[in-house]
């Protein structure tokens, strides 16, 4: 379920606001570029790139978004297009919003 849809009988719907996951990329693109085809995504979204470790093949980062109502779908679906995958999901951040005050799609 889309998180931006998610309203529950209270009033609230759910906003994540921080993601931590651990992600196996290509060296190219390089984590600038990753982060900047990420960013695209919603000019909201904050990213921060960590490469924890580099191999021949590939570099596994840990990548940090933050902002409101980051959609895991959207984003793991450019990951994948990047070339990379998702191995897991690390840290997550949520908050209740009234759904009276929230006006995003």
């Amino acid at each position: 379920m889309n998180q931006n849809s998610a309203d529950s009988s209270d009033g609230f719907v759910p906003n994540v606001c921080r993601l931590q996951l651990d992600v196996l990329k290509p060296h190219k693109p390089n984590a600038y570029d990753f982060s900047l085809a990420l960013s695209k995504l919603d000019p909201a979204w904050n990213f921060i790139i960590e490469v924890l470790e580099i191999d021949e093949n590939t570099e596994t980062i840990c990548l940090e978004v933050t902002g409101n109502f980051i959609d895991l779908e959207k984003l793991q679906t450019e990951i994948i297009e990047l070339g990379a995958t998702v191995h897991s999901i690390d840290a997550v951040e949520t908050r209740g919003e009234s759904s009276s005050l929230t006006n995003h799609a």
